[in-house]
């Protein structure tokens, strides 16, 4: 079904996303640290090594660029969905497909939310996708 897998791509680039920026902390972190320094050695190293330190800030800056590029195409698939979701006419399933796959609920608290069974949450989802596909990938 079409319409499934483009509605879950959100939730990929999104976790893109946030993989992406772990990335940028782990490095960030990694190059603001100064190690530790064993005191009960002869000799102690005060100076820090410029070359690893270089490294890390080009990753740094290379990385927030790949973030930068993968929250942009984010924002801009998902705003094309919200405005695909906005075509449908049937409120109920605006509200569910909004629910589940722009704010990445899932189907028990979408059904608490709406006031809904699980199982009638699941029929409803199922009709959404069904017209969502009519109206988009046919």
């Amino acid at each position: 079904m079409q319409a499934k897998q483009y509605l879950r791509k959100i939730k990929r680039l999104d976790s893109f996303v946030r993989a992406k920026k772990e990335e940028i902390e782990e490095i960030r972190t990694r190059a603001e640290s100064i190690g530790c320094m064993n005191l009960s050695a002869d000799k102690i190293q005060t100076s820090v090594n410029t070359d690893k330190l270089a490294n890390d800030i080009i990753k740094l800056v290379m990385q927030e660029k790949k973030y930068e590029a993968a929250l942009n195409s984010l924002y801009a698939y998902k705003a094309e969905a919200e405005e695909r979701i906005e075509g449908i006419e049937n409120d109920d399933y605006k509200l569910l497909l909004t629910l589940r796959y722009l704010r990445f609920k899932t189907f028990e608290e979408i059904a608490v939310e709406m006031g809904f069974t699980f199982q009638w949450i699941c029929e409803l989802h199922k009709r959404a996708l069904i017209q969502f596909e009519e109206l988009y990938f046919r």
